[in-house]
């Protein structure tokens, strides 16, 4: 039986896992990628680095520079441990915590293995989780959504979506922190 861990690694290291993770998936480029227009289906090397930099602006922010955490997706067979992947992630003082990237390499891309991932993302975040998706990624979405999350259309940025864990309990800490602000 396999194991899924998420490992912590430097930024330099990010880059070619997440090329590793977005190889081998046509999908990825020609239905949903956020570069991809009627005009124009992006390379891999345009979809990797279009994601390192959104990863480096958050990386490089003030606000986020010291909660930004980067790791390997791994997974373990008996006699070995391989990389699969990559996760980023923001984690303050403030819930929920942000996913803010991720990729699986699609040979390893299965229910079973995308379920161990989110349980090691919600063992390292907790059970307050946004993550943030394009529109068009709808196998992403669906699978949040199947794993409890809710979704919302920022109503200023439609190609976007949220996906919230525990969405009520979210709401709920925001106006108890809100009320608190007001006293």
């Amino acid at each position: 039986m396999s194991k899924i861990t998420l490992t912590p690694i430097a930024l330099k290291d990010l880059k070619p896992l997440i090329q590793m993770a977005f190889r081998d998936d046509p999908l990825l480029l020609t239905k949903y990628s956020l570069l991809k227009t009627e005009d124009h289906t992006p390379t891999l090397e345009e979809s990797v680095d279009k994601n390192y930099e959104t990863i480096l602006e958050a990386y490089n922010d003030p606000v986020f520079k010291d909660d930004v955490n980067i790791y390997a997706i791994e997974i373990s067979d008996k006699d070995y441990t391989r990389p699969i992947g990559f996760t980023v992630t923001i984690t303050n003082a403030e819930a929920p915590h942000i996913l803010l990237s991720f990729g699986i390499n699609i040979m390893y891309r299965n229910l079973k293995n995308s379920t161990k991932w989110l349980m090691a993302v919600k063992g390292i975040l907790g059970k307050y989780i946004t993550t943030f998706l394009h529109v068009n990624n709808s196998r992403a979405i669906e699978f949040f959504e199947k794993n409890g999350f809710t979704k919302k259309v920022n109503e200023l940025d439609v190609s976007n979506v949220t996906l919230t864990s525990n969405w009520k309990e979210v709401v709920k800490h925001a106006e108890k922190k809100e009320a608190v602000a007001h006293l």
